[in-house]
């Protein structure tokens, strides 16, 4: 009986993630996730039993990797503006990286024929947004921000967030901006969220 370990399983994952960023979902295989990562073909297979399993694994725990700074800044304790700041800086610069663009042409790819696209969202989109939701619903009650429908008040930040840059790089229409700008654009949107919505 073979023994699993969580650093093998992680470490299938990170090949997985680097094969599937540079060739895509259609042309990668189990071998070259296994050659990458340099462990036997049986050996992947006895931890994900199909590439679509490997796929999904990898976007829950690199997309809960990359944006974890971003949503843990949402627990922290101050005044309302700079956890707004600090959160849209982080997210937007996370969501904005060249490997979590690749990995969601994929899922945007495959989503028609797969339920790659509901378990993404389940499990990434959704997650994120439920944690905003409920850090902007206590600032509603603190009266911070005005009377409104905090999935609603949620959805419009991250909108804001993601307005300038987020279409132009899926669709490699431009370069990804420098820090400096991407931290510029953060700060709009804060500016134009609490235009809408502080008392």
């Amino acid at each position: 009986m073979r023994v699993k370990s969580e650093s093998r399983r992680l470490a299938i994952v990170d090949a997985a993630r680097q094969v599937f960023s540079e060739t895509g979902f259609e042309s990668a295989s189990m071998n070259e996730i296994a050659r990458r990562v340099g462990f036997s073909k049986a050996t992947v297979y006895n931890y994900f039993s199909s590439k679509e399993e490997v796929f999904l694994s990898v976007m829950e725990t690199f997309a809960r990797r990359q944006l974890a700074e971003a949503f843990n800044a949402l627990e922290a304790e101050g005044d309302l503006l700079p956890l707004l700041k600090n959160f849209s800086e982080t997210y937007l610069q996370s969501i904005t990286e060249p490997e979590i663009l690749a990995l969601e042409k994929i899922v945007a790819h495959e989503a028609h024929r797969s339920k790659i696209g509901q378990f993404f969202y389940e499990h990434g989109p959704k997650r994120g947004l439920t944690k905003l939701e409920n850090f902007l619903e206590q600032h509603i009650k603190k009266g911070n921000l005005c009377s409104a429908e905090p999935r609603v008040c949620a959805q419009h930040f991250l909108a804001l967030i993601i307005a300038e840059y987020y279409d132009p790089l899926f669709l490699n229409a431009i370069e990804r901006p420098d820090p400096d700008e991407l931290k510029a654009s953060a700060a709009r949107a804060v500016d134009v969220f609490l235009r809408a919505y502080r008392p």
